[in-house]
């Protein structure tokens, strides 16, 4: 857990080591450590708690800069890591491959939710009063978070998956495992536009205003075949104007971007 420089100008009586612009508050082991790692962080939207689910699918709640623990709990029976952790209102919703489970932030179970057609989930995004759902099952599932059901899933194409949401004013934006990018109707679902980010896999990206970027893996030249092995990590970061629908010039970075 990090903060800004400054703070350490505003707090001159605790020793700490200044890295660049951030100095480390806090260091602890998580809840299923040293055996099983984190496999999903996030800072709540609403209370001063940092959710961590780990391997084993259990997800535990720290409280304020001395991270003390305030609730821990397991989501998934087979012990499925947790993908990602997202909180609203005063609930908190764990997605592993084959489940998501939503529960109070005191930890008691409200409801879960389990699809035949999700079986690889990876990624989640909240939209309105909805959840959409993604990963490498090829749909793209809608829950509606006050029924618990799916009210609605759009079927994607043979090579398109979802390994990462973002949201912009205009689209959800869905970057594959395959290195491209669905722009897509946040209502609706329907494709408005691809990207090609890179030939290899998408690493990650975001957007910002009318900009969207990306970093990841290119295939190396004269490779045949498609695979990880054959793969590289780009120098460029990738430039999109979601206005124009257009890619600017790339901008090269030092450390290979990931």
């Amino acid at each position: 857990m990090f903060s800004i420089g400054d703070f350490q100008a505003n707090h001159g009586s605790m020793q700490m080591e200044i890295v660049g612009e951030f100095a480390e508050l806090n260091i602890l082991p998580i809840d299923g450590a040293p055996r099983y790692g984190a496999s999903s962080v996030h800072f709540d939207s609403g209370n001063e708690l940092l959710w961590v689910g780990n391997q084993s699918g259990h997800m535990t709640s720290y409280y304020g800069a001395a991270m003390q623990k305030y609730t821990s709990f397991q989501i998934h029976p087979q012990h499925h890591p947790v993908v990602e952790v997202l909180s609203f209102d005063d609930k908190i919703v764990g997605l592993t491959k084959d489940r998501l489970q939503c529960n109070l932030k005191r930890g008691i179970p409200v409801s879960t939710f389990k699809d035949p057609d999700m079986s690889d989930a990876h990624c989640m995004v909240f939209h309105k009063d909805h959840l959409y759902i993604g990963g490498k099952d090829q749909h793209i599932i809608d829950l509606d978070l006050k029924t618990n059901v799916a009210s609605n899933r759009m079927e994607l194409n043979e090579n398109e998956t979802v390994a990462i949401f973002r949201k912009t004013s205009r689209y959800l934006c869905c970057g594959g495992f395959n290195g491209k990018i669905m722009l897509r109707d946040p209502d609706s679902l329907k494709l408005q536009h691809t990207l090609d980010g890179h030939t290899g896999s998408l690493s990650d990206f975001d957007a910002s205003g009318h900009l969207l970027i990306t970093c990841g893996y290119s295939q190396r030249p004269g490779s045949l075949i498609n695979e990880p092995l054959n793969w590289s990590l780009d120098r460029f970061v990738k430039v999109y104007d979601l206005r124009m629908l257009r890619s600017l010039t790339p901008i090269q970075s030092i450390v290979q971007p990931s």
